[in-house]
């Protein structure tokens, strides 16, 4: 800080008119630096609000669980048919699983009317 003062004072101790322009340079710049700043933490916070405002909106599900058999074979139908079955009525597919060794379940989700 002592150098940039000494630097605008001449070999008299009293500032110079080069000195007082690069003073004023130095004020101009310190002073975009601060138009930038409250520039940009106004941006943030609109940036901020506006997500904070998108995301308010919930979505509410219902789940369903669908039960079908893993492994071919015997008369149920296999897990892939209840989940097609399941898609056709406009449910998500989320999950799938096998609770035991022939038999699997899934799980489903819908947007709540």
């Amino acid at each position: 800080m002592w150098t940039q003062f000494l630097s605008l004072l001449d070999f008299t101790g009293f500032p110079s008119p080069a000195s007082n322009q690069r003073r004023k340079a130095i004020d101009m710049k310190s002073k975009i630096n601060i138009k930038s700043l409250v520039i940009g933490a106004l941006l943030g916070v609109a940036i901020v609000l506006s997500v904070g405002a998108a995301t308010d909106a919930r979505t509410v599900w219902e789940y369903k669980i669908v039960v079908g058999k893993v492994l071919s074979g015997g008369s149920e139908d296999p897990l892939e048919v209840a989940i097609n079955k399941a898609v056709s009525e406009r449910w998500e597919f989320v999950s799938a699983n096998h609770s035991v060794e022939r038999y699997g379940f899934a799980v489903m989700r819908r947007e709540k009317r």
